[in-house]
């Protein structure tokens, strides 16, 4: 009886061994199939990406042509500027100066963010405003 179990062990060990490598090559060829439609995709998104990266930069340059936008900007900033300075002047107690006296009310809320990222773009230091957030949490 052991030698007919003996016998028998080696053909079904190497069947069990012969579905377990089929089956791992199937999950092999599969996932060789999904890498490589990711790496596609991926691929497929930053050239869409600096397609779009171009064509940002062609508008910005086609608008530096114009009077009319390549003004915006250094007015825009000259504005917020000046009330910024308004209202940070008057909050000073100047010798014979009454603290609140010119009346400027500071910008509210989101308002006042957006005069800060104008001022700080117009000084060139914009980039700073993320790591400023960062260290702010």
């Amino acid at each position: 009886m052991w030698s007919l179990i003996l016998s028998v062990l080696p053909g079904l060990a190497s069947k069990l061994l012969d579905f377990a490598n089929k089956r791992a090559d199937s999950d092999l060829a599969r996932h060789q199939a999904d890498v490589g439609a990711d790496v596609a995709t991926n691929t497929q998104t930053f050239q869409a990406w600096i397609v779009a990266q171009q064509q940002v930069a062609a508008a910005r340059n086609a608008d530096r042509a114009s009077l009319l936008t390549a003004w915006m900007m250094p007015l825009a900033f000259g504005i917020a500027i000046t009330h910024f300075g308004a209202v940070t002047f008057d909050c000073f107690p100047w010798p014979g100066h009454e603290v609140g006296s010119w009346r400027i009310a500071a910008m509210p809320g989101p308002y006042l963010e957006i005069q800060k990222t104008i001022i700080w773009a117009g000084v060139g230091l914009v980039g700073l405003l993320g790591v400023k957030k960062t260290f702010a949490r």
